[in-house]
Parts: C-alpha cells; structure tokens; sequence
C-alpha cells in the first residue's frame, strides 16, 4: 500500500532513531541544522541505495526499446538506450529470445546482439515518496540513520545498532514486497530443456 510520508517525515523517523540528540527538521530541502544538512546530502544516494538492494514491487518497471541508430563500434550488433530512470536491470527479453543473457551495460546502453525491439523489466529510480511501502520506508529511515548516526551523536556503539536493525528491517520489507507477487516462471534455456528432457 503507498504511502503518505514525504522525504521530511521519513527524515525525522530516521533521526527519532538516533535518541533524545537526534534532532528534528522541519523541511529536509531548506532545513540548515547539523541534522537537515547531513540527511539532505546524503539521502537521494541512500533512498537509491536501498531501491537497489531488492527488486521492489512498487520501483519494478516494463519498456520496449528501440535500437540506436549508432551500433556499438565492435563486439555487438546493436545498442538500447536505458529508460531514464533505470537503477538496475532485471530481465530482458527480445523477439528471439525469452531470456536474453548476453549483452553488456556501457554507458547508459544494453549492448547485444538481439533484434529490436528489446523489452526490459528494470528498477527505477523512484523519487516520490508516496510511492513507498511501509516496510521500504521502515529499512530506509534505519539505512540514513546508520549513515548520519556518528556526525550527529559522535556514538558508533549506536551505529553498530544502527546497522543490525537495518538489515533485520530490510529482510523483512523483502518478505513483506515478495507476499504481493507471483513467482517468475524460470527462463527458457538449456537448464531447463535439459531438466524436463529427462
């Protein structure tokens, strides 16, 4: 389910983490306190850091490519512009291939040598807050407290804490983000024919 928390109130759920000396901000684009500045600097890197460390739900994306007019100068027989907002590939597929497996990420492009169009599934980069589940936002408030823990608390006994509940609440959002979806079918492929050949 979305959520109604802006950048602002995740910040201050994160900072509620650190203690009684954690702080408050009141707008996490303006805020000019010890605690607004370290959470602004680093919290677009850690938000996207967090979207990378699972195939979420809500950031999982589809598009169809369509070939560059430039190939790629050797090595493949065409290139595919990535979406935008892509942070991380998660399948591809093209007209004669239900798994594509060989190409190459270089420089915002798919590298391969499948026929267009190129169909991806990839995680965007999601900016919006409103789009994040609850359990995302609770592994992303214990994320950017580990990070600004010491600067603001100068304690990295409560950093160290910091970071096992991280990756206690990260397993668990995954959980939670697995629940809401259907299994993938496994790829066509070698493996399989074999599996089922007998």
């Amino acid at each position: 389910m979305p959520s109604t928390l802006t950048d602002t109130e995740i910040a201050n759920l994160a900072l509620s983490k650190l203690g009684p000396g954690g702080g408050y901000v009141v707008d996490l684009s303006t805020d000019d306190t010890v605690a607004g500045e370290a959470l602004r600097r680093v919290y677009p890197a850690i938000r996207d850091e967090v979207l990378e460390a699972h195939g979420w739900g809500f950031a999982t994306k589809r598009a169809d490519l369509a070939a560059d007019t430039t190939a790629p100068s050797w090595g493949y027989d065409a290139r595919y512009a990535l979406p935008s907002d892509c942070l991380k590939i998660l399948a591809l597929q093209s007209p004669t291939a239900s798994f594509v497996q060989a190409y190459a990420e270089e420089d915002g492009f798919i590298l391969t040598d499948e026929p267009a169009p190129l169909y991806i599934r990839y995680l965007a980069r999601v900016t919006n807050p409103g789009k994040f589940s609850a359990s995302f936002i609770a592994a992303l408030a214990a994320r950017l407290a580990d990070e600004v823990c010491e600067v603001i608390t100068k304690s990295t006994t409560r950093r160290q804490a910091l970071q096992v509940e991280y990756r206690a609440k990260l397993i668990m959002a995954r959980k939670f983000d697995n629940l809401g979806r259907a299994s993938q079918p496994p790829p066509d492929g070698r493996w399989n024919d074999s599996r089922w050949s007998g």
